[in-house]
């Protein structure tokens, strides 16, 4: 959950940072999404596994015996 918070947060000061420089606002949304993405690896073990997990595993597919 903290993940997801800091995503929300990183979005809502991207936004408004557009707003107050009045740019479009995927400028800093890319920005942010640049500085934060290698850091986002952090979160990758050494054995390739992941410490968040997905929701939805799509092997298994939406409706599941179908």
């Amino acid at each position: 959950m903290l993940e997801l918070a800091g995503i929300i947060i990183l979005g809502i000061l991207a936004q408004w940072v557009a707003w107050k420089f009045k740019i479009p606002a995927i400028l800093p949304l890319i920005l942010i999404g640049l500085l934060v993405g290698p850091i986002a690896a952090e979160f990758i073990t050494d054995d390739g596994s992941k410490w968040i997990e997905p929701i939805w595993n799509e092997r298994e597919g939406l409706f599941p015996g179908e």
